[in-house]
């Protein structure tokens, strides 16, 4: 669109013949309107061009932050691989001394102000939400508070497979061993068997984990925590446990051959449930 400034219209109008002084005051202040106007976009074109480039910048960061997830997401993955490959070599042994409890792993430091559960860290102890096991997430400032959140709370649900994956696979240890010594089993059976139930346990704990608490420092810092009740451990392991012995598969591998067996065996699936919880591992870091 071209606009004319108000003294080349009016040297326009008077090349014209045009002598009508209404007629041109009327085409000036037209020509001003259309001035502010043009000055109005041209304003509002710098304002979409800044808006473009935070949106540019912004994006940056999210895909950043998605490829980090990324990446905890295949440290999951690898950790739950790895309690597969545990249950395929133990199968060939007798069992094993239970794992040590799971120890408290505290913060290095605590924020000021932090709640007593920031303090303590990961854990299995008697806490402010029951008797459970326990893991906290941390993640810095990130682009939004959801985001902020989510990465703590992936940080958290990592280091809860650290410890539930080898938990599933100490029980599952355990219950072979004494079903070795209990009745004739088919080894290379019952580790696929037991391969297959610890996995599924430690998926089913992960998803039963939950966010009990959060908390924010002063420095930008969000904290999380997440529980899952001893109780609902060994449920959880009972339960995978019992899908599996329903199939005659799993009665034929672990030589259940009369109700007598079955019955003997559910006690010895309650006996290795009861296996202490192991060790956390590294203690909650930040993301």
């Amino acid at each position: 669109m071209r606009v004319y400034s108000t003294f080349a219209l009016a040297a326009v109008i008077l090349i014209a013949g045009c002598t009508d002084k209404q007629k041109i005051a009327d085409l000036v202040k037209v020509n001003q309107k259309l001035e502010a106007q043009y000055s109005a976009l041209q304003a509002q074109q710098v304002v979409n061009e800044a808006d473009l480039k935070k949106s540019a910048t912004r994006q940056e960061e999210l895909d950043k932050r998605i490829a980090e997830l990324q990446k905890e997401n295949e440290a999951l993955t690898r950790s739950l691989k790895a309690a597969e490959a545990t249950i395929s070599d133990g199968v060939k042994k007798e069992a094993t001394t239970p794992p040590a409890p799971m120890p408290q792993t505290p913060q290095a430091t605590t924020p000021a102000g932090a709640p007593e559960w920031v303090a303590k860290g990961a854990g299995l102890y008697e806490g402010e939400y029951g008797w459970a096991c326990y893991w906290v997430g941390v993640a810095k400032t990130a682009p939004s508070e959801n985001i902020q959140k989510s990465q703590a709370r992936t940080r958290a649900r990592v280091a809860a497979s650290s410890t539930l994956a080898p938990d599933m696979v100490g029980r599952m240890k355990k219950l072979i061993g004494l079903a070795q010594q209990a009745f004739t089993i088919d080894q290379p059976a019952c580790g696929a068997l037991g391969q297959d139930m610890a996995q599924n346990a430690t998926n089913n704990a992960l998803v039963s984990v939950e966010q009990v608490a959060i908390w924010k420092a002063d420095n930008g810092d969000l904290y999380v925590l997440m529980k899952l009740p001893v109780t609902s451990v060994e449920e959880i392991f009972k339960e995978a446990v019992k899908r599996e012995m329903d199939t005659d598969a799993a009665r034929k591998a672990f030589g259940l051959n009369t109700p007598a067996d079955v019955e003997r065996m559910q006690g010895l699936v309650e006996q290795a449930s009861k296996t202490a919880v192991p060790a956390a591992g590294a203690e909650p870091g930040q993301v």
